[in-house]
């Protein structure tokens, strides 16, 4: 398996994970976003890890889009989630965390935005370790935050140090 397929591997997994579970009624959306946000994400790790796939399909909407670099949408939970169940036969999660840089809710949407790495195992192979930037749009369903749509990007390589010009003297 390729390093590509292996970082498309781990985000299509994640972007099954990310429901927020709002527990206060009139509670500061902000507050209550960012405490669901934390449980999600610990139930997330959790599944990856343990390799729950229904666990981790069961974090979005019905209605539920992934878009992710090189690869073609894939729209439904229950698409996401067959999906996800192909990757995991030759996909082993080590390591899982991430980085949440900006969250914002309105009414029954929220907006994340971040970074995840993991560190995979592809059948059997030397583990590797990757990091992406995501976006997902999360929505509130019967009091229970889940994800509509998860839009995830390889992060950038790290800037290398450019070379200083030459004086022509």
């Amino acid at each position: 398996m390729t390093a590509r397929f292996a970082r498309w591997s781990w985000r299509l997994a994640v972007a099954l994970l990310v429901p927020l579970h709002a527990r206060a009624q009139g509670a500061d959306p902000i507050a209550e976003v960012r405490k669901a946000s934390a449980e999600t994400w610990a139930a997330v790790t959790k599944h990856l890890l343990s390799g729950d796939i229904t666990g981790l399909a069961s974090l979005w909407t019905a209605d539920g889009l992934l878009i992710s670099a090189g690869s073609p949408n894939i729209s439904g939970a229950a698409n996401i989630e067959a999906n996800v169940k192909r990757q995991a036969a030759q996909v082993k999660f080590l390591a899982f965390s991430h980085v949440t840089q900006t969250l914002e809710a309105s009414g029954d949407l929220a907006l994340e935005t971040g970074t995840q790495t993991a560190t995979v195992q592809v059948n059997g192979q030397k583990p590797m370790t990757s990091t992406s930037r995501y976006v997902i749009v999360y929505r509130r369903e019967k009091g229970a935050w889940r994800t509509r749509l998860d839009m995830e990007t390889p992060a950038p390589a790290p800037a290398r140090a450019m070379p200083q010009p030459r004086s022509h003297d």
